[in-house]
């Protein structure tokens, strides 16, 4: 499991260019957050908040990312070319 935006904003749950296997996790921390987490399954992700946060949990849902997971790249930098010789 992968927190990919902890405390995120509504248009980013909402951005359809997540992986179809990100979930989004409501929860009470002082304030209602919201992240985003990729795992492969949900029960992972319910393991993990729960441990956290017990009764403060409020929803595990899909996010509305239409990516396939193995198309989607999170944005790393691309390691510097080689001189050729």
């Amino acid at each position: 499991m992968k927190i990919i935006k902890p405390k995120c904003k509504q248009e980013d749950v909402e951005d359809k260019t997540l992986p179809t296997h990100a979930y989004v996790v409501g929860y009470v921390d002082n304030e209602f957050c919201q992240d985003i987490v990729i795992a492969n399954k949900q029960a992972d992700v319910f393991d993990y908040y729960w441990d956290l946060y017990k009764e403060k949990l409020q929803y595990i849902k899909q996010a509305a990312g239409t990516v396939k997971p193995n198309l989607w790249n999170e944005s790393t930098p691309k390691p510097p070319k080689k001189p050729k010789k």
